[in-house]
């Protein structure tokens, strides 16, 4: 494997996504990571070569902090099963 491009980032596509709002993928109405992962194939077709997810884990905002727990990700986007 050759040695990787350290200014990637110089020539990248990248997608920002809000994994709450961008793919269902059990029908509940709020996207999810089964959702995400089921989308990859066309967000690389698009042109995509990063993708930048927005934070998930709970956030109560306070104190300029975005997330209060960074174990478990929000219980509404995904289980850690």
């Amino acid at each position: 494997m050759s040695n990787p491009d350290p200014l990637w980032y110089k020539d990248a596509v990248i997608y920002e996504i809000h994994v709450h709002a961008f793919a269902d993928s059990n029908g509940d109405g709020r996207g999810d990571f089964q959702g995400l992962t089921a989308k990859l194939d066309y967000l690389r077709d698009l042109g995509v070569t990063a993708v930048w997810l927005l934070p998930f884990y709970p956030s109560p905002w306070r104190d300029g902090t975005p997330s209060s727990n960074f174990s478990p990700p929000a219980a509404s986007q995904s289980t850690t099963d």
